[in-house]
């Protein structure tokens, strides 16, 4: 008994290391780049900024994938394993569906017009456009989430426990938006708002999200399909209606962002408690 507290003791203490060191790395190298790329840097042509962010972007990815290596890790340990349909398919509508219903609020209280799908053309246009743009997010935000849930959440899990390493790890996922946040990225008028409530809440819900439906059982590719989603349904909705009421449109975005917290960390934590009374 002594033998098996011990090695869970070590375990536990291995991967919190690992989660700190990793941490701290991809979030000091993110802000440096970021931070002196994003802001002090005038850049006279698109390319180089475009490469900027996309080195900003794949840094989790990078850095998961050497401390992985040089740990003795495979691929698979990086979650790259085929998942399975139904998996995908839940990863698709359920971005859908908070996306389809925030809008249409957003619109019925006037905070956005009505959408113009006129902006993308005619419907073989809107087809490619969403189809062809989903795909190639999926394949962006892998940068990411090979990084935050390939590597450091089975880390954070092993560590703080299934949901706090959850929460904390939305909450480091969060944070490291900052330099993109406070350009005004989303909230061009409310920089601090996006930045210190909106991507930390956000990145908790979604992480919540993922984590219920079982990425870390099934496939990164679950994450990256919901990742993906997510960011190329609002890019469709923000694209096709015009902002009437900023300060509003932040704070019911950010309200949406408590709601699905709520409903999917209560969820989640119902579904470990029956997983603990099961192992009991």
């Amino acid at each position: 008994m002594i033998q098996i507290t011990t090695t869970t003791t070590e375990i536990k203490n291995d991967a919190k290391r690992k989660a700190q060191i990793y941490i701290l790395s991809v979030l000091g190298l993110s802000w440096v780049i970021g931070f002196v790329g994003l802001h002090l840097i005038e850049f006279k042509s698109l390319l180089p900024r475009v490469l900027l962010i996309l080195c900003y972007g794949f840094l989790p990815a990078m850095l998961a994938v050497f401390f992985n290596k040089r740990a003795g890790g495979t691929w698979r340990d990086l979650q790259f394993v085929k998942p399975s349909w139904k998996s995908i398919v839940i990863a698709l509508v359920i971005p859908a569906v908070y996306v389809i219903l925030g809008f249409y609020l957003q619109v019925q209280l006037g905070y956005r017009s009505k959408p113009d799908w006129s902006v993308f053309g005619g419907h073989v246009q809107l087809l490619l456009s969403t189809v062809g743009g989903l795909f190639l997010t999926c394949l962006l935000v892998l940068g990411e989430e090979i990084g935050w849930r390939g590597y450091l959440q089975g880390k954070m899990f092993q560590a703080f426990g299934e949901f706090r390493g959850t929460i904390l790890l939305g909450l480091v996922w969060g944070i490291w938006h900052l330099p993109v946040a406070l350009t005004g990225y989303n909230f061009p008028e409310h920089p601090y708002l996006e930045a210190f409530i909106t991507y930390p809440l956000a990145c908790v819900a979604f992480s919540l999200i993922i984590a219920y439906f079982g990425s870390w059982k099934h496939s990164i590719w679950v994450a990256a399909v919901f990742h993906g989603a997510n960011n190329h349904f609002n890019m469709i909705a923000l694209s096709t209606t015009d902002l009437l009421d900023s300060w509003s449109f932040a704070w019911l975005s950010n309200a949406i962002c408590v709601d699905l917290i709520l409903i999917f960390g209560g969820l989640y934590w119902l579904k470990l408690k029956k997983k603990r009374s099961r192992v009991n």
